[in-house]
């Protein structure tokens, strides 16, 4: 078979709040830059790839990214959920390619659009069917800063909270780490089941965005790891800068959705005391652009802050968008650091998928054989039950105690012992149906999907010359 889909997740940028001004690791907003995946099954041009993937990857630090399966973050993170669902690798001759307009290491919240889309990938090449808020719990599992990846995956302007998680299932070695990138770490295969993360580990909530409000975001060309950002805060707050946080951030939320938007309540909302002044020294110019470009100065800006851990900023505005960005370039410029700038919007999809109907349809196809393989292996306690079924003496005329009801193929604990050997065929022929309705047969040697019990004999009176076995 041969199937494609794409899909792609905004990028989550940490700030105006989460990791820039007040509200650190609580608030992030999604902007219109994005990381897509375009995703093959059946077409990949190593069939013996490493856990049945091959990724290709163009855009920003393209050179710079390990396109090995087992070291990918993106591909870890959907080995790990596929895991959790008793999936072990990906699909047979699955083609990922990686299409990415977020700059790495610079506050722009590349590793929690990575942690998403495995989250979507998983989703999609397992048909997991996770709603968005359980995707969010698998997230937290990787990705611990809430406020980063429920912007990704949500879109808009998002407030969040996570609980805390059980500290043993915290250090198990299958669950893939988010932040220690390019290094991988965790995602390991030990055999063992990975822990599936608890219902309801985070909650989000989305606030309203004046739509006359646009983010310049200006990238410094140098990086600021996640981890040395961290490793410069301190350990203990001050209540004052506790409090002078809280404050801001309860305002915040509300004036970024007034219309007109108020210059003076989001400026000072956008001040910060828990992480812009111990990053100071690892951001050349940040102290003289955050003190000198204000509202006064510059007409039209409402706001400025670090991006993230940075070294980007962001600046809030609603008009004289390249001027404010110019002299924050120039800025940037006197301490001798190159920058380029964007100006964005926020993204109020989150993350997206598209699939045609006729794609869609080869999907359920192979999905359905993948089914009646996993029911077939795991069923047990309702066996009897379910073999009478079919030979009811006493069953209406219109039942036929020879034709296996596909609707069985969901139903819990059937034991393929309890099938007489016509039943057997019968449900052999349909899951061959729907693998030659997939178009699956040249790519499956023996059929992966169904158990080896499953193949009988040839029967002394062969079922007709049109319907071919798998295997």
């Amino acid at each position: 078979m041969q199937r494609s889909l794409y899909f792609e997740t905004n990028r989550s940028i940490k700030r105006p709040v989460r990791s820039g001004g007040p509200g650190f690791d609580v608030a992030g907003v999604a902007l219109t830059r994005f990381l897509e995946l375009h995703v093959k099954i059946g077409q990949s041009e190593n069939p013996r790839a490493t856990s049945n993937c091959v990724i290709t990857c163009e855009g920003e630090g393209s050179q710079n990214i390990d396109l090995a399966p087992d070291r990918n973050l993106l591909t870890r993170v959907a080995l790990y959920v596929l895991r959790c669902h008793d999936q072990h690798d990906f699909p047979p001759q699955t083609s990922v390619h990686i299409k990415n307009d977020i700059p790495l290491g610079r506050g722009l919240g590349s590793s929690g659009a990575c942690v998403v889309a495995g989250l979507m990938l998983a989703n999609e090449v397992g048909r997991l069917g996770l709603s968005k808020d359980r995707m969010l719990d698998y997230c937290l599992m990787i990705e611990r800063h809430p406020d980063n990846v429920a912007a990704a995956l949500y879109g808009g302007f998002v407030g969040t909270y996570l609980s805390d998680l059980d500290p043993e299932d915290m250090v198990r070695k299958e669950i893939p780490l988010s932040e220690v990138l390019p290094t991988p770490a965790g995602g390991i295969d030990t055999g063992l089941k990975p822990p599936i993360p608890p219902l309801g580990i985070g909650n989000h909530m989305r606030f309203p965005w004046s739509p006359t409000i646009k983010a310049i975001v200006i990238i410094p060309d140098f990086e600021v790891s996640t981890a040395r950002a961290r490793e410069v805060l301190p350990a203990k707050y001050s209540r004052a800068d506790a409090v002078f946080n809280m404050q801001r951030i309860a305002i915040l939320t509300h004036a970024l959705g007034q219309s007109p938007p108020n210059p003076e309540l989001i400026y000072s909302g956008m001040q910060d005391a828990i992480h812009q002044p111990y990053r100071k020294e690892l951001i050349p110019g940040l102290t003289e652009i955050l003190q000198s470009v204000k509202p006064k100065t510059h007409p039209g800006l409402l706001g400025i802050c670090l991006s993230g851990a940075g070294p980007t900023i962001l600046a809030l505005a609603t008009d004289n968008f390249e001027h404010i960005a110019e002299e924050i370039t120039k800025k940037f410029s006197e301490a001798n650091v190159q920058c380029k700038w964007s100006l964005l919007e926020p993204a109020n999809e989150g993350a997206t998928k598209h699939i045609s109907s006729r794609q869609m349809q080869q999907v359920d196809s192979l999905v359905a054989a993948r089914r009646a393989k996993a029911a077939l292996e795991s069923r047990g306690a309702e066996a009897a039950a379910k073999s009478s079924e079919f030979h009811d003496p006493k069953a209406p005329e219109s039942h036929n105690p020879n034709v296996m009801d596909p609707s069985s193929l969901s139903q819990p604990n059937l034991d393929l012992s309890k099938l007489t050997d016509a039943d057997k065929r019968d449900l052999q022929q349909q899951v061959s149906n729907e693998m030659q309705k997939a178009k699956i047969q040249d790519c499956i040697s023996p059929a992966p999907f169904l158990p080896s019990s499953l193949f009988l004999p040839k029967p002394q009176n062969p079922l007709p010359q049109s319907v071919k076995f798998p295997g």
